[in-house]
């Protein structure tokens, strides 16, 4: 009840303008220099919010914030599974429009069976809520999230309705999480043929051989003519997402992140273009091209 208690003040300070009904802080706010909070808005009641607690404070240093737009594995309506890690992404300087309804639970427990159900089509309502904000003077959040710098995310089933929507044009990256289409018919709407309208730099972040989508992502890397890279991690299928700040996958998906949207090319480069993952553990395995 305290923590409750605490993350509601904490929104009141954000913006007493923003129509929030519910929040809650997890790990703490997360590792990075803007603690986090997770939160429904009531303009959005679909979707979970995560972003900084200090909304202002952080905009005040890092300009307005790049968005992300993040589907979940099973295509599940809910984000519980991932909120470690999208927590973690806020806590460093982003806005996160998670699909699924906000929770109190936590994964596992029986709040957490939202599997299935949702549509590709809800990462393009989250990028047009984005655009709406932007342009409303009225809005908590029009000077506070950058609409030009918008990620498309997503894991597993999330990640095939990353590769849908990646074909609008608002967006500037997209990081596929276990995931990838492959020789697969068809998935969350996305197509074999859905990589080819991919036209900007794209991340697949791959659980290693055992990953069942390592094959597929291997036939996705092979079409692109864009810029793109792939890392493996072996941890399987299921990622590192319910670890404490979303475990390994977090720092390398910031990196990634902060390479395209925050001017850090030096270290981008040094990872995703010469292949350096001196910063990581050993495990990480990298292959990138068109950079």
């Amino acid at each position: 009840m305290k923590k409750l208690f605490l993350a509601a003040c904490i929104l009141f300070s954000m913006n007493m303008n923003a129509k929030v009904t519910e929040s809650k802080i997890i790990d703490e706010g997360g590792s990075g220099p803007y603690k986090a909070v997770a939160f429904s808005e009531s303009g959005m009641p679909g979707f979970t919010m995560y972003c900084p607690q200090k909304l202002k404070n952080a905009v005040r240093e890092e300009g307005k914030l790049p968005v992300i737009v993040f589907g979940n594995g099973a295509c599940a309506n809910s984000s519980l599974e991932h909120e470690h890690y999208l927590n973690e992404l806020a806590s460093h300087g982003y806005f996160v429009i998670g699909i699924g309804p906000f929770d109190q639970g936590s994964f596992g427990n029986e709040l957490a069976n939202h599997s299935g159900g949702t549509k590709s089509e809800q990462l393009i309502e989250a990028m047009d809520w984005a655009g709406a904000q932007a342009k409303d003077k009225k809005s908590p959040y029009g000077k506070m999230i950058d609409t030009e710098k918008i990620c498309a995310m997503g894991m597993s089933c999330g990640g095939a309705q990353c590769i849908f929507a990646s074909a609008d044009p608002r967006v500037k990256t997209s990081v596929i999480m276990n995931s990838g289409m492959g020789n697969m018919v068809s998935m969350a709407g996305a197509t074999p043929e859905s990589v080819y309208k991919i036209d900007h730099p794209t991340l697949y972040v791959i659980g290693g051989p055992t990953d069942i989508a390592y094959d597929n992502a291997n036939i996705d890397y092979e079409k692109y003519t864009t810029p793109v890279a792939q890392v493996n991690l072996p941890v399987g299928h299921g990622g590192t997402y319910l670890k404490q700040f979303g475990g390994e996958f977090s720092p390398m998906v910031i990196a990634w992140l902060d390479y395209q949207f925050k001017g850090k090319t030096e270290n981008g480069e040094k990872i995703f273009k010469n292949h350096d993952l001196s910063g990581f553990p050993a495990e990480w395995t990298i292959k990138s091209k068109n950079f």
